[in-house]
């Protein structure tokens, strides 16, 4: 991706061809097992936190269709990266932030 510097403003609003579909739904689905899995982290690590998402993945739907949605265009999204505007970028970026922030917050128990 070229330096944002050098663009032109109608460049970096410009949405790319492929968008960021899949690369977003991916990243969703990653920060919640990483937020599923930051809940259980309180008392250590241990095998009951695997069967517990194990669990979580065959009883919660909601979480299932999450992973589902996620997974079903995979092969999608390393085109989608390559493909990304700067504002893409940010977009997916800022995607992030707000769910780093969320496993955080978990991890310290707020």
């Amino acid at each position: 991706m070229p330096s944002p510097f050098f663009l032109s403003k109608k460049e970096i609003l410009m949405p790319e061809a492929l968008g960021t579909k899949e690369t977003k739904e991916a990243l969703v689905a990653l920060l919640a097992i990483s937020k599923f899995v930051a809940s259980r982290m309180k008392d250590g690590v241990g095998a009951d936190d695997g069967f517990a998402l194990i669990q979580k993945l065959t009883t919660d739907t909601a979480f299932k269709a999450l992973i589902d949605k996620a997974v079903e265009n995979y092969k999608l999204i390393p085109a989608e990266v390559k493909d990304l505007s700067f504002a893409e970028a940010l977009e997916l970026l800022a995607e992030g932030a707000v769910g780093v922030k969320d496993i955080v917050s978990e991890l310290r128990g707020v």
